[in-house]
């Protein structure tokens, strides 16, 4: 059934307050209780029920006028409202998600229940990972899958098999993972159940004495989408399970790209595996290693020749040729005089702080910490402790302060398209904080192996649809300081009441709604 707008009602004769808002409309408020407060001074409770409708008479209601005045005249008839619905948010995802293709891989992946995941993926974006109100959702809420249920969303997390994820997987790949650069990183997930086969101890990222999984994932940097990712055992160390993750690429279709990953995966065993399969990266290199600071030592102060000054970079930037580990590479070198100040001031805040504690100690066991930074003259029993400032070393620190190095074998890339290439990786530690703080999946609340990787590919697809919606908020002028969950509140807010003949009628749409879905690419009637 088609809808229209619903149409302006009489202004109630009695208890209506005017205040103008903002953007010069009116608002309408009846007063529900008028009284005096502990001070004895008058005043009242007021409900917004509309606003001021154009012929400066009528009133546009809102769903809090049905509910105060239930048998509203319209001039032909009584208006009676068995239900207001919510559709804007549920409404505004189905559509992204048939622009950027989720919608045709999904039903081909998964002809037989993919409404019931687009539905479950919908309810996780907004709502969270608790699936025990999916059923309250619903009741007030347009979906595609209007029948799902607490009970049968578990149903469906376990009848997800892998065979239908990479089905999916290589579908989704082959739309959007172009020839250009992919962000792989890791993150943990905790989890209480001890029956999930994966579920180990590990370094756990967020503190937690528990149980984790960890789970590795391919962020495409040109399409700003998540691409794939995998679960893996909790107590493997990340760095070790990048060749299995290439090996994914591999099987998924991916090639012809370069991937961009951070400092930990850099170990001889990865720089073999990704020279050996021919795969392009770009990663910094650990500042820690010998063979960077050399490098940092022998440029020096010859970086800052007026001729590595980017401008657009605010910093001087330099390409020089590598050996690390044995392999040849390309370094991209960068001096920022900003970062320089940050890390030097950061440096002697540390260095007068271990002083402070080496004032108060004993000479017992000095720590390696004291000893990089300071000389002891005595290290037994004296009082006070003897020492004094290795100025020498202090001087070796901070002529590494301010740099930075990138190891490549892309001869493809300069200096400005590696930084601005790096940078963009970052959009991937923003999606892991968006699975584990915006949809609540810091921890698994399931109990067999099957459900656990079935509801991650939800979660997974509520993922792809806040990617798309954020990324488009961010690119528009209007929105673009917005932060998604209150894009997401007020497009839950676009309702539409269900008569008792069973018409349809939105109710009116705001200045920021209309705002909002225009940025989305989406035209309000």
């Amino acid at each position: 059934m088609g809808r229209r707008e619903l149409p302006e009602v009489e202004m109630p004769k009695k208890g209506i307050v005017r205040r103008r808002g903002a953007g010069g409309t009116i608002y309408i408020y009846r007063t529900i209780r008028a009284y005096r407060n502990d001070k004895g001074k008058p005043t009242s409770d007021t409900a917004l029920i509309g606003k001021l409708a154009e012929d400066g008479v009528s009133l546009i209601p809102n769903t809090r006028y049905f509910e105060l005045f239930p048998e509203a005249a319209r001039p032909e008839r009584a208006v009676m409202i068995d239900e207001i619905r919510s559709g804007g948010l549920t409404g505004a995802f189905e559509f992204l998600a048939k622009m950027i293709g989720l919608t045709s891989s999904l039903e081909q992946a998964f002809p037989d229940k993919h409404k019931a995941i687009l539905t479950a993926a919908m309810y996780i974006a907004e709502c969270g990972n608790v699936m025990a109100y999916i059923d309250d959702w619903l009741d007030v809420t347009d979906a595609p899958d209007q029948l799902l249920t607490s009970q049968s969303t578990s149903r469906l997390f376990a009848s997800i098999s892998y065979a239908e994820r990479m089905a999916f997987f290589r579908q989704w790949v082959k739309e959007h993972a172009d020839n250009s650069h992919i962000a792989y990183d890791v993150t943990s997930i905790s989890t209480h159940s001890s029956s999930l086969q994966k579920a180990e101890w590990g370094h756990n990222r967020d503190g937690e004495s528990l149980l984790q999984l960890n789970i590795g994932m391919f962020y495409g940097m040109a399409s700003g989408l998540p691409l794939y990712y995998t679960l893996y055992n909790g107590s493997i160390v990340d760095k070790s399970h990048l060749s299995h993750m290439m090996g994914d690429a591999d099987e998924l279709g991916i090639d012809d790209v370069g991937f961009v990953f951070d400092k930990e995966f850099v170990t001889e065993s990865n720089l073999a595996y990704m020279q050996e399969a021919s795969l392009r990266f770009l990663a910094p290199c650990p500042p820690s290693r010998k063979d960077a600071r050399s490098l940092i030592m022998r440029i020096g102060s010859g970086i800052k020749d007026p001729a590595n000054w980017m401008a657009d970079e605010g910093c001087y930037g330099m390409r020089t040729e590598f050996d690390l580990l044995g392999r040849k590479l390309s370094a991209h070198v960068f001096y920022d005089s900003s970062r320089f100040a940050e890390q030097e001031r950061a440096l002697y805040a540390y260095i007068d702080r271990l002083e402070g504690e080496l004032a108060k100690a004993s000479g017992r066991r000095i720590a390696k910490k004291y000893r990089d930074f300071f000389t002891f003259s005595d290290t037994h029993e004296t009082k006070p402790l003897m020492f004094s400032r290795d100025n020498a070393a202090v001087a070796g620190a901070l002529a590494e302060a301010g740099f930075i190095v990138f190891i490549t074998n892309d001869e493809t890339l300069d200096p400005q398209g590696v930084l601005k290439l790096y940078r963009r990786r970052d959009e991937v530690e923003k999606v892991f904080d968006d699975l584990k703080n915006g949809i609540d999946f810091k921890r698994f609340k399931t109990h067999t192996q099957q459900s656990t990787e079935g509801k991650a590919f939800v979660g997974f697809i509520a993922l792809i649809l806040r990617s798309r919606m954020l990324s488009l908020l961010q690119k528009d002028k209007a929105t673009e300081t917005m932060a998604l969950k209150k894009a997401m509140l007020e497009l839950r807010k676009l309702q539409y009441v269900v008569t008792s003949d069973g018409e349809e009628l939105y109710l009116p749409v705001t200045k920021t709604q209309i705002t909002i879905a225009s940025a989305l690419g989406l035209v309000l009637v």
